[in-house]
C-alpha cells in the first residue's frame, strides 16, 4: 500500500476557499463574543473573565490557522498549475 495521495488542483482550491471561509466566518465570531462579553449586563468573577479570554484567544488562533491553511493551499495550486516543480508547495508531505 502507497501512502502516495494525489491532490487535483481544483479540489485543492476548493478546500482553500472552505478553510478561508471558514477561518474568516469564526474570526467574526470572535468579534461578536468579545463585543458581547465586553458589556456584561451583571459584573462577573475573575474565573469567568479568564474563561472568556481563554475563549477568545482560542477562536483567534482557531481562525487564523484556517485562513493560513486555505492560503497554503492556494499556493500548492499555483506551484502545480505552474509547473515548476522547483517551487511547488508541499502541503503536509504531499507534493502537489
Amino acid at each position: 500500500m502507497s501512502d502516495d495521495v494525489e491532490l487535483q488542483p481544483a479540489a485543492v482550491g476548493a478546500m482553500a476557499v472552505r478553510f478561508r471561509a471558514s477561518g474568516m466566518e469564526l474570526g467574526r465570531v470572535r468579534d461578536a463574543h468579545a463585543a458581547a462579553t465586553a458589556e456584561a449586563v451583571v459584573p462577573v468573577a475573575r474565573a469567568h473573565e479568564r474563561a472568556v479570554h481563554r475563549w477568545t484567544e482560542g477562536l483567534r488562533v482557531a481562525a487564523a490557522a484556517l485562513v493560513e491553511v486555505g492560503t497554503e493551499l492556494d499556493a500548492c495550486v499555483r506551484a502545480t498549475t505552474d509547473g515548476d516543480e522547483r517551487t511547488a508547495a508541499t502541503f503536509r508531505g504531499v507534493q502537489p
